[in-house]
């Protein structure tokens, strides 16, 4: 690439000579600007062809997952956690007079119709998920009788319905079916009765069963712990 400006008169300027030396002041930028138009071009259509051969050597086509299927099998997994939303709770009272309530916790018991999944036997393939659907499902809940109870409303899951007895202390949920894969959460608050100097633990069990059976039963139990104390 060679740049055409050696063919200019060299620039000079006087008084006599003043229209001469803008002319050829004019030519000179004139031919500068092209030169550098020309070698702009090219440099850019030079970077231009390297991206896109960058671009194109980079792309790589998009590969869709296998989804593994689902296989009912009749046998569900149920499982359940349970938790209470502070560590500590005031006794208001003794279970015999008890005092006004002015503090809760609120408790929430999830309950899961577990899938197992399985690896697929042959690569490429999605695999499968098992499990089943479960029938005449029951939660118990039993609230330390000594240092807790149950108050107010209880938030049901869809399909589920809860009744209270034992004078708070015991709550039983039911429902017809719970789906395989399903997963819901029991909602209520409880309040605390007694308490000690040094805070008492106070003990939740929640249990799941289903008249369809159970493949596994080892997560079909669950326990909570909060402490009640009280002012001394």
């Amino acid at each position: 690439m060679h740049f055409a400006i050696s063919s200019v008169v060299p620039l000079r300027y006087n008084l006599q000579g003043g229209r001469s030396c803008i002319a050829s002041r004019k030519l000179y930028m004139d031919l500068l600007m092209i030169s550098f138009a020309r070698l702009s071009r090219r440099l850019g259509l030079v970077l231009v062809a390297v991206a896109c051969t960058s671009q194109t050597a980079s792309a790589q086509p998009l590969t869709p997952r296998p989804v593994p299927s689902l296989v009912r099998t009749g046998s569900p997994d149920l499982g359940v956690t349970a938790q209470f939303s502070k560590p500590l709770l005031y006794g208001q009272g003794t279970l015999a007079a008890p005092g006004p309530i002015n503090d809760v916790a609120e408790v929430s018991v999830n309950i899961f119709n577990i899938l197992q999944f399985q690896p697929p036997l042959v690569a490429g393939t999605g695999g499968k998920v098992t499990g089943g659907d479960a029938n005449n499902v029951s939660v118990e809940i039993r609230l330390d009788p000594t240092l807790i109870q149950h108050f107010g409303n209880i938030i049901t899951p869809s399909g589920f319905r809860c009744v209270v007895a034992g004078g708070g202390f015991y709550i039983r949920c039911t429902a017809q079916t719970f789906a395989a894969g399903a997963g819901d959460t029991i909602r209520f608050n409880v309040y605390g009765i007694n308490g000690g100097c040094e805070p008492l633990p106070a003990t939740l069990t929640a249990r799941v069963a289903a008249n369809s059976g159970d493949r596994n039963q080892v997560n079909n139990l669950a326990t909570a712990r909060i402490g009640v104390f009280a002012l001394c």
